[in-house]
């Protein structure tokens, strides 16, 4: 069981993302391999990243406010927490 980020427990220019839309991309399959790549692999076990769209829940950031659309690149979760400098206001 995956526990969900706590809001309240948001650092220093920190976002929480719910996740609305993610990008399933032919390069996922890579990356679950030990295969050279520009990234490296996605450990058995590990949480698959990937872009996508979400919206601010909470935040402890100047750039964002709650209810905020962005984009970003992350794990394929429910909710995670960004920074705010790589996420992008849609």
């Amino acid at each position: 069981r995956v526990a969900l980020p706590d809001a309240q427990a948001l650092g220093a220019d920190e976002v929480l993302v719910r996740t609305l839309f993610v990008s399933c991309d032919p390069a996922m399959r890579g990356w679950m391999t030990s295969a050279p790549s520009y990234l490296p692999p996605v450990e058995i076990g590990a949480t698959m990243r990937a872009h996508g769209v979400g919206a601010v829940a909470a935040s402890a950031s100047t750039q964002f406010r709650v209810g905020d659309l962005v984009y970003a690149n992350g794990p394929v979760r429910d909710s995670s927490v960004s920074l705010a400098p790589v996420a992008a206001i849609l």
